[in-house]
């Protein structure tokens, strides 16, 4: 199964990288939610049926743990949760066990993003 039809939700408050991301997503054939901010991240997350968001770790208006703990507390089922960062001091591991799907450190290549998410949604 590719990425066709899969329902994303991208974050981050840096807009050359969002618009990039969201681009490649597409172009696979994905819906793509944006947001810049956790919180505006959060009401898209509770309107429509997202299955993988993808969020930035420091971010302004909830950043990318907060953004997570709200997630889980909502009442609608619990996605597919990469964080995408630069830094170095958070680990997969630990990000795992709190709920998260995996880590994306930048910068990245846009083909190993798409092959994460498609290899987890299969």
């Amino acid at each position: 199964m590719g990425l066709k039809g899969c329902r994303i939700l991208i974050v981050d408050d840096e807009e050359d990288l969002l618009q990039m991301v969201a681009e490649a997503f597409e172009e696979e054939g994905c819906t793509v939610s944006t947001a810049n901010n956790g919180e505006d991240a959060l009401n898209i997350f509770l309107e429509k049926d997202i299955q993988v968001v993808i969020a930035d770790e420091s971010m302004p208006k909830l950043d990318g743990h907060e953004l997570m703990a709200k997630i889980q507390e909502s009442k609608k089922a619990f996605p597919l949760y990469f964080f995408s960062t630069g830094s170095m001091e958070l680990l997969e591991n630990e990000l795992q066990e709190k709920g998260a799907t995996g880590l994306i450190t930048k910068p990245f290549d846009l083909d190993t993003i798409l092959e994460l998410v498609k290899n987890k949604i299969s």
